[in-house]
């Protein structure tokens, strides 16, 4: 009903019916049966009054539109539609530089994604290429390519909440954890592994182990840390 209200055709059927009440009440309060023959004076204050009181409805009508509540947002469809543009060499090549490093890390668990599989988001969106840009672009894959399933390689990640039992390191592992903006993304790998994963990205934030400190830093944040 709010939509209708809110289309081109809704506000003149408001207005239509504005008028028809307005020709109610004006009728009514003046006291004039509209036959055609009434001076000139109060044809003209009947018209000013029917137009007044349609115009005060319209406008009433509009105003109420304004507080209702805004109609959600078109459903994002299931896949994407059309042909993929291209992405340059140098991305792809850091594409596949930064999986290979978390593959080895431990950081992909069942299985290890192909890094191809995160070209299309990075091709579309024309995202810089960092660890986050990276396991996003992996957790939305299969939007782009329906055949793969992004749960296949994600049982070692956790978004925006530690992992349970993140406290008991176990098989030489340690926590680190991903911050960027509002994003926190977690995963225990090989502590072998963290002079690759930790070292500086110009421009974009790298994989911190989570120790005291930085588990002070995301309570700030409001990540839950148990």
């Amino acid at each position: 009903m709010i939509a209708f209200l809110r289309s081109a055709r809704g506000r003149w059927a408001v207005r239509l019916l504005a008028l028809g009440a307005s020709w109610l009440i004006a009728t009514r309060a003046m006291g004039i049966a509209w036959d055609g023959r009434g001076h000139a004076f109060l044809v003209v204050m009947f018209l000013v009054v029917l137009l007044g009181i349609a115009y005060a409805i319209d406008i009433f009508v509009g105003v109420a539109l304004t507080f209702a509540p805004a109609p959600p947002p078109a459903a994002r469809p299931l896949h994407f539609a059309g042909s993929l543009p291209p992405l340059s060499q140098a991305k792809q090549a850091k594409v596949r530089k930064l999986v290979k490093a978390m593959a080895e890390a431990g950081v992909f668990a069942p299985e290890v994604p192909d890094a191809e599989l995160a070209f299309a988001a990075f091709a579309v969106d024309k995202q810089p290429v960092d660890w986050v840009g990276v396991l996003q672009s992996l957790a939305e894959a299969n939007y782009y390519h329906p055949e793969c399933d992004p749960e296949s390689w994600s049982a070692n990640l956790s978004w925006d909440e530690l992992p349970s039992g993140w406290q008991e390191p176990t098989d030489g592992r340690v926590l680190v954890a991903l911050c960027e903006d509002e994003k926190a993304i977690f995963s225990r790998v090989t502590a072998s592994s963290l002079k690759t994963l930790t070292a500086p990205m110009a421009n974009a934030e790298s994989w911190m182990p989570v120790d005291a400190a930085m588990l002070q830093t995301l309570r700030d944040a409001g990540v839950r840390t148990g």
